[in-house]
């Protein structure tokens, strides 16, 4: 005869919620959503002291790594450094969040984010004793300073924290130029906060065609919300506007890729941006998105299949842009405040570009303004979204130790 109050009995435990919390913290917690990870911290001790451990990043990571599948909780959203929010690139409203502490508030002086390498977020400080590099991480609100070098043209990140030691695993790569007989020429140093040192390194002095249109190569430290450094298994890219800069971190090798498609297509109107794409499910690949002033949306993938210096560019999306082909940018809302002078001096810039149906753009409409607007490639709908944030940078929000 079955005992019919045992199995009430066990089924009552089961909803008052006594589940195995091995099984929660080890299988369940690490598979959700970041921004429901922050929420859990708040449900007991317990689990706000296990989410803090390092261990449980370590796990966090493992499961959601970009190298092992494409996962939006991971790979997928952008950061909005006025709102100190950060949205989901595929317009998942829910997916939005914001992060505990404003960056300007823990940052000495005046911040100016010039990117982001998997949850770290690096760039300027302006003070009154000069400029310096900071790399942070919004989470914890662990800063490095570091002293800006003189001839620094850019800087990239390079970051993994599936294989780096803590926030302090990364590495500052700087590109330096001088001239050399007349040619303008670029070299490499890599700062660790380990050493606390810039070490020049034995890369090949790189001389970089001239630009067709004559402006400067490196796109380096002159928009704000331009993406013009990039980091993807172990190298780093920089945009040259016609050329990619790649330098491979531990191998100590460098190149130039040329852009595909350049000629004939006036992309030099809207400067272009580089970001990672994970939506492959091999690691990544780098993309390199712009747009045309007939308004045509090009975005390519740079493949690295064998790791070494062979690359193969693939086009992802190449598609007209409604708010260019079909009305003019005065028409999207909430613009057309001030002088007629500047609402004709508006311009438009696509956002790195990470994977998906969904482009974003950000429409620059004053000196410190700025709105966003996506386009879904397979219906043509272009959304406009109330956003006015100047400064916006693709951010992978992993759960980062706090070791150093």
């Amino acid at each position: 005869m079955v005992d019919s109050s045992k199995n009430i009995d066990e089924s009552s435990v089961f909803l008052r919620g006594n589940i195995d919390e091995e099984l929660i913290v080890h299988n369940i917690l690490p598979r959700l959503p970041i921004n429901k990870i922050f929420q859990f911290k708040l449900v007991c001790k317990n689990w706000r002291d296990f989410i803090s451990q390092d261990s449980f990043s370590a796990i966090y990571n493992s499961v959601n790594n970009p190298m092992n599948c494409y996962c939006h909780s991971s790979s997928s959203f952008y950061y909005l450094f006025d709102m100190n929010r950060v949205i989901s690139s595929d317009n998942d409203g829910q997916n939005q969040f914001k992060l505990p502490q404003h960056l300007g508030v823990f940052l000495k002086g005046i911040p100016s984010i010039r990117g982001s390498t998997n949850g770290l977020i690096y760039g300027l400080c302006f003070h009154g004793a000069g400029e310096e590099i900071f790399v942070c991480n919004p989470i914890t609100k662990q800063v490095v300073y570091v002293d800006k070098p003189k001839d620094l043209c850019t800087l990239a990140l390079a970051y993994d924290p599936h294989n780096a030691n803590g926030f302090g695993g990364f590495k500052i790569v700087g590109v330096f130029s001088h001239i050399d007989h007349g040619e303008k020429r670029y070299w490499f140093a890599v700062y660790s906060p380990k050493t606390g040192e810039w070490c020049a390194l034995n890369a090949p002095k790189l001389k970089a065609p001239p630009p067709s249109f004559g402006f400067s190569l490196l796109s380096s430290f002159g928009f704000s919300g331009e993406s013009s450094s990039a980091y993807n298994k172990g190298k780093v890219y920089y945009s040259f506007m016609e050329n990619i800069i790649w330098f491979d971190v531990e191998n100590e090798i460098a190149g130039i890729v040329p852009c595909s498609d350049i000629e004939g297509n006036h992309l030099f109107v809207y400067l272009p941006t580089l970001g990672v794409c994970h939506e492959d499910g091999n690691g990544g690949e780098i993309s390199y998105s712009r747009v045309t002033v007939e308004g045509v949306v090009k975005i390519w993938l740079l493949k690295n299949a064998g790791g070494g210096d062979e690359f193969e560019w693939v086009i992802r999306h190449d598609v007209g842009l409604p708010v260019v082909s079909r009305f003019n940018l005065d028409n999207l809302p909430n613009m057309n405040s001030g002088s007629r002078g500047s609402r004709t001096a508006k311009a438009f810039f696509p956002l790195p570009y990470l994977g998906g149906e969904v482009l974003w753009f950000r429409v620059l409409h004053g000196i410190h303004r700025g709105s966003l607007f996506s386009i879904n490639t397979r219906s043509q709908e272009l959304n406009y979204h109330d956003l006015k944030c100047n400064s916006v940078w693709p951010f992978i929000p992993t759960l980062l130790s706090c070791s150093t």
